[in-house]
């Protein structure tokens, strides 16, 4: 099982909650004060937008009205801020999750698929390198496993000229019967 942290936290298994996009923008207010009024608006109504939108399931699409969007949008306008950090980092998390559920199925393909959205979206994400060895592990497996099939089948391979042939003279002497 994978443990996944937030921005900034060490590998404690024990994670303290951050303040996430989904939390009330009132510290941010106070925390950013120093900006001008109108852009801490646009980057306040950005946020509430990315919160919907998160709410909503709505992380990468549809294209224009997306949480992973709207968090890009306000780190143009503030490139330090920590809750669209923290948005973009809570979506990758929610696709690193579904690759680990992938990989216990051993759905690999689909795994795959989802770690590269989860590092598509915040590629600094430290949970993307535990879980990629997880998948690489999650191959090794299946490999091995392939492998093992193979020689299976070719041993059986191996014994089946002598039966092949022997079923072979049984439909010849069959065809002879019924002429």
């Amino acid at each position: 099982t994978v443990t996944f942290m937030k921005l900034g936290e060490e590998s404690n298994p024990k994670l303290s909650p951050e303040p996430t996009a989904r939390q009330s923008n009132a510290s941010t207010n106070i925390v950013e004060n120093n900006k001008p009024n109108a852009l801490q608006q646009k980057i306040d109504s950005l946020l509430t937008d990315a919160d919907s939108a998160f709410q909503d399931n709505r992380f990468i699409e549809p294209k224009g009205n997306n949480a992973q969007e709207y968090y890009q949008a306000v780190l143009l306008l503030d490139d330090s801020n920590k809750l669209a950090n923290n948005g973009l980092l809570e979506i990758s998390n929610k696709y690193l999750q579904r690759a680990d559920k992938a990989i216990k199925s051993n759905k690999l393909s689909d795994a795959q698929f989802f770690m590269k959205q989860a590092t598509d979206i915040y590629s600094g994400n430290s949970n993307i390198a535990r879980l990629n060895d997880s998948l690489s592990d999650a191959k090794r497996a299946l490999d091995v496993e392939n492998q093992n099939h193979l020689l299976k089948e070719n041993k059986l391979t191996a014994q089946d000229p002598a039966r092949i042939a022997d079923e072979i003279k049984l439909s010849a002497g069959d065809k002879k019967k019924y002429r």
